[in-house]
């Protein structure tokens, strides 16, 4: 429980990305903890847009 709290205290927006590539499986992880989070006055209204391709 501590490091959940230590890791929601301490978010960040990144705003400078590495052009390393994302383990898939890594990825779906995160994006399902993503949908499980709370939004703004419960409007859970939003879309992601994963690109694997590079030229797009």
């Amino acid at each position: 429980m501590d490091n959940i709290q230590n890791i929601l205290k301490n978010r960040r927006t990144i705003r400078s990305y590495s052009d390393r590539d994302v383990d898939k499986d890594l990825l779906n992880d995160i994006l399902e903890m993503g949908c499980r989070a709370s939004t703004t006055g419960n409007m859970q209204v939003y879309s992601v847009v994963v690109t694997r391709d590079s030229d797009k």
